[in-house]
């Protein structure tokens, strides 16, 4: 088991997760460790949440990445197959 890592991301929710995938989508062979203590994610704001995306912002900052969300979320089962497993 690795226990060097270029980065360690903590928590393991949206964020953490989203920050992985994109550091490693950036870059495929750094190596990427996610330490989350509920790995049922049960407790997680994430899986808590009632937010949405939403794209009416007045930072151009904010109004791309909440597009780019947009985006990124309509495509999701695609982006995480896993040899032909799709998350609904």
């Amino acid at each position: 088991m690795t226990t060097a890592y270029d980065v360690l991301v903590i928590g393991g929710a949206l964020p953490g997760c989203s920050a992985a995938y994109h550091l490693l989508m950036r870059d495929p062979s750094q190596r990427v460790a996610v330490v989350e203590r509920d790995m049922s994610f049960e407790l997680a704001a994430s899986a808590r949440s009632n937010a949405m995306v939403r794209v009416v912002f007045s930072q151009p900052e904010n109004l791309l990445m909440s597009k780019y969300g947009q985006r990124f979320y309509s495509d999701f089962s695609e982006l995480m197959d896993v040899e032909g497993s799709c998350p609904p």
